[in-house]
């Protein structure tokens, strides 16, 4: 391997450059050659520092060969790694920082700080990674963005496919230089993870039956990845039936528009008074990819039954929620 360094411009007396003798001012050609044949595992070739960039990032015009090498202004190394025009670049940096708001392909060991504001974003992680190489992203926005590993495969712990980043949530990825991704960092989604968490404070009456439900809770609209399974639950503190006999009270799980659940059947035996009972609903569950809302139905057979819900003072019942967490 030859190191080739170009000679920076030179004032004063030189004896000798490359066969010239006297002020000698360096041009282009001149090199100062390094061969390292006795450096162990050192191998046949040329290594060049092609100059510096007045703009940061890797060459964007001009032909190099692998091994080249420039700087940026950002005191960043870029090494050519595939020749061509411009060919394609790695730095040997371990991060450089950028800020997206807004669907783009990443740049090699970039960490991403993601803002926007609009849903159904992607983030694709860029292509022709050497092994080592390590992006990390965080999700600073109100919403998901979604990691995909473009050209690559992306394995999050065994898992193929895109990745959904929740706000607030970060994740780490390494390349193993053979086209795949893998997710380093702690899983996106602990277990426990809260996805929603929604709550009443008014009781909801129900009434009608089966096939015109009443709406008890609405949870929020969450975009899950397809492999995640979760637990919906549901909490009151008192379903009261009605006073007739044989009064039935039903409670039901839906995801949108499609029933999930029968969920519980509190009834009365023959009679003319009510029951009085806390409900709790849980229902294990793997979303399929994309966003769900689930929501908590209910209907009366015969008379009105009551969802108790309140503001949780000393004088008033405790909030009804759903809750839906990472399992």
């Amino acid at each position: 391997m030859t190191w080739d360094i170009p000679l920076s411009a030179a004032t004063g007396n030189v004896l000798s450059v490359f066969g010239r003798t006297g002020a000698v001012v360096a041009a282009n050609g001149d090199y100062f050659g390094v061969v390292s044949s006795a450096l162990t595992g050192a191998t046949s070739g040329t290594t060049r520092l092609a100059g510096a960039l007045n703009v940061s990032g890797p060459p964007v015009s001009g032909t190099f060969q692998v091994g080249d090498m420039v700087m940026d202004p950002s005191a960043t190394l870029w090494v050519c790694t595939v020749a061509g025009s411009p060919g394609t670049w790695s730095p040997t940096v371990s991060q450089n920082f950028a800020a997206r708001s807004a669907t783009a392909t990443l740049t090699l060991n970039e960490l991403t700080v993601f803002s926007g504001s609009t849903s159904a974003q992607t983030l694709t992680l860029p292509a022709s990674a050497v092994h080592g190489t390590m992006n990390q992203i965080v999700n600073t926005a109100s919403v998901s963005v979604t990691i995909s590993g473009g050209a690559s495969s992306l394995s999050n712990y065994g898992v193929s496919g895109n990745i959904t980043l929740q706000p607030n949530q970060s994740v780490q990825i390494a390349s193993n230089g053979a086209g795949g991704w893998f997710v380093i960092s702690a899983p996106p989604y602990p277990p426990s993870w809260e996805f929603d968490y929604t709550q009443i404070t008014s009781p909801v009456s129900l009434t009608g039956g089966f096939g015109t439900e009443t709406t008890v809770i609405t949870g929020a609209s969450v975009t899950y990845d397809g492999s995640t399974t979760i637990m919906i639950e549901f909490w009151t503190p008192r379903v009261v039936t009605g006073t007739t006999a044989n009064s039935n009270a039903v409670l039901e799980v839906w995801d949108g528009s499609t029933q999930i659940g029968g969920g519980v059947i509190i009834g009365t035996s023959p009679g003319t008074y009510d029951i009085r009972v806390p409900v709790v609903i849980r229902r294990r569950y793997t979303p399929s990819a994309g966003a769900h809302q689930f929501i908590i139905k209910g209907y009366s057979n015969t008379s009105t039954a009551t969802v108790a819900a309140g503001a949780g003072t000393t004088t008033t019942d405790e909030p009804a929620f759903i809750r839906v967490t990472k399992v």
